[in-house]
């Protein structure tokens, strides 16, 4: 998705790695390694090792982006996205991917949603959605349905234009088609 301006983009990574080193640019979007996202309870290392062990997107980048998730207990966490930079009232659009293809685990679904009834369950997938900011920072709500931590591959948020803006954007390329023309 590459529509509006890029606010931020991150692509999830375990707190035992070096989130630098799993930068990532899509389509021309760069997706900043993060481990920082979720609060790390329990015990023992976190792995994201063959997490998309069979996919082969035909892309080595997004075949990055998709081999590495961030999580962190409990099951039922909500994050903040947009780090202070929404401007409220504006429309945003929100892309969130949760890929986790070990045979044994293939069956786990996140929930992803706003906590006030707009969810979407993902399974080795991804999903747009948009939202108008009430604060400089939104919640996201994500949950483990039937395992025990929150997990994260990527998301991504892109402001969108205003609709009049769009418009004069759409004139002025059709003025200058005209003119080359």
């Amino acid at each position: 998705m590459t529509t509006g301006t890029l606010v931020e983009a991150f692509n999830g990574v375990s707190s035992n790695q070096t989130p630098a080193s799993f930068d990532t640019t899509v389509n021309g979007v760069t997706f900043l390694g993060n481990n920082t996202l979720f609060s790390e309870t329990g015990s023992g290392t976190n792995n994201t090792s063959d997490l998309s062990a069979g996919t082969n997107a035909g892309d080595a980048t997004y075949d990055l982006l998709l081999s590495n998730v961030e999580f962190g207990g409990p099951a039922s966490q909500t994050i903040s996205v947009g780090n202070g930079n929404l401007v409220i009232g504006n429309q945003y659009l929100i892309q969130v991917w949760f890929v986790d293809d070990r045979a044994a685990q293939d069956s786990r679904v996140m929930l992803f949603g706003d906590g006030n009834g707009s969810n979407v369950l993902l399974n080795d997938q991804y999903a747009v959605g948009t939202f108008t900011a009430d604060a400089t920072s939104q919640d996201l709500l994500t949950e483990a349905q039937g395992f025990g931590r929150a997990h994260l591959t990527a998301y991504q948020i892109r402001a969108i234009p205003e609709p009049s803006s769009l418009l004069m954007l759409s004139l002025a390329g059709v003025l200058f088609f005209r003119r080359r023309h």
